[in-house]
């Protein structure tokens, strides 16, 4: 049996990465440095189906990405999708 609470550990980490990758884009942090890169490079994935939807507005090397509020929100429903048929099911 899937236990929920793990399901939510882990989707609770990939939100909050994703959510640090918004700060890191929109304060422009260095992508040359070794965190930010982890960082850029462990999100991509999960940023890139939603990464052509809106334009990013930039100004002065900031980047606020709409695209991975979007994908916040699609993982939390996908989350709790996934948690109420878990729970439908056991």
């Amino acid at each position: 049996m899937i236990r929920m609470g793990r399901v939510w550990l882990l989707l609770g980490l990939l939100e909050a990465a994703i959510a640090l990758r918004v700060v890191f884009k929109l304060i422009a942090v260095n992508p040359a440095n070794p965190f930010a890169s982890l960082l850029y490079n462990m999100t991509n994935l999960f940023v890139a189906p939603f990464a052509s939807l809106i334009r990013a507005p930039a100004a002065g090397g900031m980047v606020f990405e709409i695209s991975s509020i979007i994908a916040i929100f699609v993982y939390v429903m996908i989350g709790w999708a996934l948690e109420r048929i878990v729970y439908v099911l056991f």
